[in-house]
């Protein structure tokens, strides 16, 4: 259920604008959850050239997460993606692929036993690292 949930995109609107008689050019800005925005994004959204099937889009996300205390991590990222529409009809399926990358901010706590090693049976010193990282991956 989890995994459906992490692909679930909602589109905030949508217009149509209209080139010319024949031809029309799909604009949309979404505001997606989870998906490939991690966790709270926004995205344009357009074709390449009117009445084309091939577009793009291109966002801004930010994720949040943590770890039973462990790990906790938060950040901004881009999701960029190329996609296209295929049917003849009023329902279309879509299909793209992009890449995700985002600079985070990373804090994580672990414990060291007397000897330096990592321990969770005997902690005696707590250790907190943290650290800005860039990240990315690459979605279908």
């Amino acid at each position: 259920m989890s995994v459906l949930i992490c692909f679930l995109a909602f589109s905030a609107f949508g217009q149509e604008i209209e080139s010319s008689h024949k031809d029309k050019t799909y604009k949309s800005i979404y505001l997606e959850l989870l998906g490939a925005s991690n966790m709270i994004g926004v995205s344009y959204d357009t074709r390449i050239k009117p009445g084309s099937v091939f577009g793009y889009r291109a966002g801004i996300s930010y994720f949040y997460g943590t770890n039973y205390n462990s790990y906790e991590g938060h950040g901004f990222s881009v999701p960029l993606e190329f996609n296209c529409i295929l049917g003849k009809r009023r329902s279309k399926f879509e299909a793209g692929t992009g890449i995700n990358m985002g600079l985070y901010s990373i804090k994580e706590t672990y414990w060291v036993n007397s000897e330096g090693n990592v321990s969770i049976i005997e902690p005696v010193t707590q250790i907190v690292e943290s650290r800005n990282t860039f990240r990315y991956y690459v979605f279908i």
